[in-house]
């Protein structure tokens, strides 16, 4: 089983309800970019967690 952290995606202050938790916003923007993730093949990359570092990356340049 893999681990996936998405700790480090980038949300504004106002898109969370506390310290740690999302709030509507906050999930409406995760939930779309976490389903462009599975669109562009995320459950089949060998190192899934590079993939995801690289698309928040990608995430915060624009």
């Amino acid at each position: 089983m893999d681990y996936l952290d998405f700790s480090n995606f980038p949300l504004s202050n106002f898109q969370y309800g506390d310290l740690q938790h999302l709030n509507h916003k906050g999930a409406n923007v995760f939930s779309e970019w976490f389903a462009t993730l599975l669109q562009n093949g995320l459950l089949e990359k060998e190192n899934k967690q590079a993939f995801i570092n690289d698309m928040m990356l990608n995430e915060t340049k624009e």
